[in-house]
């Protein structure tokens, strides 16, 4: 790897550590807080790419007003929403926080179709210019029929009360499913890897 690119991960998502971990490469982590509403008819995928875009470019407002020795930098953003289909009407799932919550999510996902939508942004910052890119994943999985108890005693066991659509896919979570279309499964779980370590290498940094 190139000692003059630093590589951050705009999320504390314990989730994006472990799957961004998985390159073996050196990178600080700086957790991007921004207001993460809805914009009206604003459409869920534009919305998480436009997230991912958004949390990836405060970091570098941040790091470009210090960034006295010109350094480069890297900056991933991610963002990451479920849906439920029907009718050609998304019901957004996010974070549901609460037990009861998540147990109206989950009750809603079973024997369903859920959409899982992940936003990427890859920004660079070279002579303290930027460049982005943005790539949206929209990944497909079939819940399988979730009794009450099923879904009470998952949601005890994993505590997934922070996880879009109370589903913590590199956990148990993934047994709720029974089939997954998708070009990268490590989009489900959070961070479209495929993508970023192709992004990576076009920058640059090596991987092998």
């Amino acid at each position: 790897m190139k000692d003059q690119i630093k590589i951050i991960l705009a999320s504390q998502s314990p989730s994006r550590k472990w799957l961004l971990d998985k390159l073996m490469i050196p990178y600080d982590i700086i957790p991007a807080d921004i207001d993460e509403s809805q914009k009206q008819d604003e459409k869920i995928q534009d919305l998480v790419v436009r997230l991912a875009i958004e949390k990836a470019q405060k970091i570098a407002n941040q790091i470009i007003k210090n960034n006295k020795n010109n350094n480069s930098y890297i900056i991933i953003g991610c963002d990451q929403l479920m849906c439920l289909e029907i009718d050609n009407k998304c019901n957004i799932f996010g974070k549901p926080k609460t037990h009861k919550n998540a147990t109206k999510q989950l009750q809603s996902s079973s024997d369903n179709w859920i959409s899982c939508y992940s936003g990427l942004a890859f920004l660079e910052i070279k002579n303290n210019k930027i460049n982005i890119k943005s790539h949206l994943s929209h990944d497909r999985l079939k819940c399988k029929k979730l009794s009450d108890d099923i879904i009470n005693k998952y949601l005890i066991k994993t505590q997934p009360y922070e996880c879009a659509g109370a589903v913590k896919f590199e956990g148990l979570g993934i047994a709720l499913f029974e089939k997954i279309i998708s070009e990268d499964p490590n989009s489900i779980v959070g961070l479209p890897l495929m993508k970023v370590s192709q992004w990576l290498m076009d920058s640059g940094i090596e991987l092998f």
